[in-house]
């Protein structure tokens, strides 16, 4: 619907109906409203607004130049290409052309095939676009690091209830509440977001699954089966193997655990609270 009737506005518009699919899209996860763009759309292989848009417009482009020469929408088409605007229809789907390294003159030679070649050009570059700029976001380490094809993740169609599907989509993202996400909004330098549970090592999704004391009870239900059967005693290892979503029962887990998790957070946070209220009358 977000481009029904692309192909007579154009490509002007594309920057704010884009907001809107990412949006629906951060929903459809639910992630935070500032996650990613591109990192959402690279967990569901979903491809950039922008880049239908251009290929709608580029398809009816194309429909056009083959029509009979009489006809009013290839009278319009000549009329724009011979007043050569700068800012018109033609002409910013010709830089677009461009752009994704082509000439017209190639691909009116291989009018049967542009089509084909021309969409497949524009949807390799929009995702090698979002997986470089996927790669290069330090909030998002884990998945900055092994998110590398443009294909929607596997958990994503499992039979999940949705607030477990969610919950490790946030896991992936690093969404859970800690003092790493605490810290990324307060500008609080990286080592110096230390758990709440008194350790002195940083609270980020590696400590949360593993190491933090807060959770060992809800560990030994939900994640000790996992964290025994895993050969690589490595962190790096142990968590691609919780976040990889490729299990169903893993992935069951993982968010039941993290769901429990939060929860338990919250609580302690609230303690916390009630216990230096309670000081200020000392």
């Amino acid at each position: 619907m977000l481009t029904y009737g692309a192909e007579l506005w154009g490509l002007n518009k594309a920057t704010i109906l884009e907001q809107n699919q990412t949006s629906f899209l951060r929903s459809i996860l639910g992630t935070d409203k500032n996650t990613s763009a591109p990192a959402v759309r690279a967990e569901l292989g979903m491809h950039s607004l922008q880049s239908n848009l251009i290929i709608k417009v580029f398809n009816y482009w194309l429909k056009i130049l083959f029509m009979d020469t009489n006809s009013l929408p290839k009278i319009c088409l000549m009329e724009q290409t011979n007043m050569a605007l700068t800012n018109s229809w033609i002409s910013r789907l010709h830089e677009t052309i461009t752009h994704h390294g082509f000439s017209i003159q190639y691909l009116l030679s291989i009018a049967p095939q542009a089509r084909d070649i021309f969409k497949q050009r524009v949807l390799d570059i929009s995702a090698q676009s979002d997986l470089e700029l996927l790669s290069k976001n330090r909030s998002l380490s884990w998945l900055a690091k092994n998110k590398i094809t443009f294909l929607p993740e596997k958990y994503i169609s499992m039979p999940l209830p949705q607030v477990l599907r969610r919950a490790f989509t946030r896991a992936r993202f690093e969404l859970l509440d800690s003092m790493v996400k605490y810290g990324r909004f307060h500008h609080l330098p990286y080592q110096e977001r230390t758990c709440i549970c008194g350790s002195p090592s940083v609270e980020n999704i590696s400590h949360i699954l593993f190491d933090c004391q807060l959770y060992a009870p809800i560990r030994l239900e939900y994640l000790s089966p996992f964290l025994e059967r895993t050969v690589h005693r490595d962190p790096i290892h142990r968590l691609s193997y919780l976040l990889s979503g490729s299990n169903v029962y893993i992935v069951r887990k993982v968010a039941k655990f993290v769901t429990k998790a939060a929860a338990l957070r919250t609580q302690y946070v609230e303690q916390i609270g009630v216990s230096c209220k309670g000081d200020l009358h000392i």
